[in-house]
């Protein structure tokens, strides 16, 4: 048996002995050394598309296979759109970026925020920016349309602190 084997047989026997997955310790060993595009990839890289349908999006533009495109949804009468994208930006952080307007061009609901960033990101804390005035758009293609963010930050450490104060919800 080869050194390279040998080496792998015994690390396969020592998570087994220890109650871990040894594929699964391998793959999270790749993980630990990965580049953060690749990390940031794996974040968002899970097929949204079904989820959101059961959520009652439907899909204008698609971009990708993970969620990244233009959806819309009629609620309580009214059609909210979502746009979706991933970029890196000048800290080096990759974010995920959901842009959320009505068809009325009325500002939408915090409830129809939340549900936006719910249907893409169900498992992070996404932030809310207030630009100062002389950087505010809100265009989304039309002069009057109100136009909400939120930002993922899907690399690095959190941003927030624990606002929960421990007791884990908020």
């Amino acid at each position: 048996m080869a050194a390279e084997g040998f080496i792998e047989q015994k690390q396969r026997e020592i998570a087994e002995a220890n109650g871990l997955d040894y594929d699964a310790v391998k793959a999270w060993r790749r993980a630990q050394q990965a580049d953060p595009d690749v990390i940031a990839q794996i974040a968002v890289a899970r097929d949204r598309t079904k989820q959101m349908h059961e959520d009652g999006w439907r899909l204008q533009l698609k971009m990708a296979e993970d969620g990244i495109g233009c959806w819309d949804r009629r609620s309580r009468g009214v059609w909210t759109r979502l746009i979706h994208s991933v970029c890196r930006l000048g800290d080096g952080r990759v974010w995920g970026h959901i842009s959320v307007s009505r068809h009325d061009q009325t500002m939408p609901s915090w409830e129809q925020l939340r549900d936006a960033g719910w249907a893409v990101y169900p498992d992070l804390t996404g932030i809310e920016v207030v630009a100062a005035k002389a950087e505010h758009f809100s265009g989304a293609g039309f002069a009057k349309h109100e136009v909400l963010h939120l930002w993922y930050p899907l690399t690095g450490p959190p941003l927030l602190p624990d606002f929960t104060a421990g007791f884990g919800t908020l």
